[in-house]
Order: structure tokens, then C-alpha cells, then sequence
């Protein structure tokens, strides 16, 4: 059955309230497998962050058509990826996710590579465990071209409940945590529940 986008208004989300109280909007194609004129379509409609499908080769002729920013990256895994999309002007902004990057190091390598083609980055986390968010809180924090922090607020069994502390959005913003290494401390006995 073809896509219809008129049909998907469950894929718009608010992703940034600014202080001004304006609000930028974010169309997630990539679970529709959007190709280059839907995309295009859904961003002059609705002035939206267009996250289009990583298959798609259009890329390049949408970001020189929209005055809107384009965003992609989150099944990348290395900074030679996102230089070539940053090479070409495909994206105007990414979202490496830093498990898939293996880690904070590589996720910093890609935050510099970005912002030496000044452009800024989103944090995609994608499972959500506490290991994820505080990763990625880390990262965020000590990076000058960060803009905004995805978090899924479904539940997550492997996430904020095996934390003493829980580490989740409030008021909009995630706290970097503060204790040694992640700053995240595991309640043991939550931990026990999950041993095969």
C-alpha cells in the first residue's frame, strides 16, 4: 500500500521549545522508507526537520531544496560517514548515536568532524538503556555544536529502572550525571532480575 502522508500525522513531534516559546517540528520518515519528493512534500508543507530514510540517494538535491534543515545519521557508525554526508552538503544536521559509533570516543571524533563543516548535532538514542543516555549526556555536554537530545519516554526494562537514581528529562532538560565514570550508579538487586 503506498504511503500517504497526509494520513501520518502521528510521525510529527515537537522536538525544541524555544525560550521564545516558538517550537521547530521533526518529520521521522525513516520508518516509512520515505523517498526523495515525499520527503520533500511533507518538509515545504509543514517547515519540519526532515528525517528521511537512510536508503534514500536524495540526500543531497533535498537538502539544496529546502530552506529547512535536513537531518540524518543515526545508523551511521564512524566519522568517515558522516564526512562524506557533510562533504557532499546532504545533511544540515546529524545524529550519531554513540553506542553504534562504539562509544564516547568515536561519537567526539564525529561532534568535530561536524563542526568543522559547522554543522550541529542531535544525540540519537536509540535503545535507551542508562548506559546509552549517560553516554550520550556526557558527549553532549562537552561539545559546543550539540542542539538537541533525543530520549524515548516509552519504558525501557533495561533503562532508568536499574539506576539508584534515575536519569530521565525534567522540564526538558537531562542532567549530565555527576559521579564517577558515567555517573550513573546500578541498584544491584534490579541488576540480579536480569542474570540467565
Amino acid at each position: 500500500m503506498p504511503y500517504k502522508i497526509e494520513e501520518d500525522d502521528g510521525q510529527f513531534c515537537v522536538v525544541k521549545e524555544g525560550a521564545d516559546g516558538g517550537r521547530m517540528k521533526c518529520y521521522d520518515a525513516e520508518a516509512d522508507a520515505q523517498d526523495y519528493l515525499t520527503a520533500l512534500n511533507a518538509a515545504e508543507a509543514d517547515k519540519a526537520f526532515v528525517l528521511m530514510t537512510q536508503r534514500e540517494a536524495g540526500y543531497v538535491a533535498l537538502s539544496a531544496a529546502l530552506e529547512i534543515p535536513v537531518a540524518a545519521g543515526e545508523t551511521e557508525c564512524t566519522r568517515w560517514q558522516f564526512e562524506e554526508r557533510l562533504r557532499q552538503k546532504a545533511v544540515d544536521l546529524i545524529l550519531p548515536d554513540i553506542c553504534r559509533a562504539g562509544g564516547i570516543t568515536e561519537g567526539r571524533k564525529i561532534a568535530l568532524v561536524a563542526d568543522l563543516h559547522n554543522v550541529r548535532w542531535a544525540a540519537h538514542v536509540s535503545m535507551g538503556t542508562s548506559v546509552h543516555v549517560a553516554a550520550a549526556a556526557h558527549l553532549a555536554a562537552a561539545s559546543a555544536n550539540f542542539l538537541i537530545f533525543e530520549f524515548s519516554s516509552t519504558p525501557n526494562p533495561i533503562g532508568d529502572v536499574l539506576l539508584t537514581e534515575p536519569l530521565h528529562p525534567i522540564g526538558g532538560t537531562i542532567r549530565v550525571p555527576d559521579g564517577p565514570g558515567l555517573g550513573i550508579t546500578f541498584d544491584e538487586s534490579k541488576l540480579q532480575q536480569h542474570l540467565l
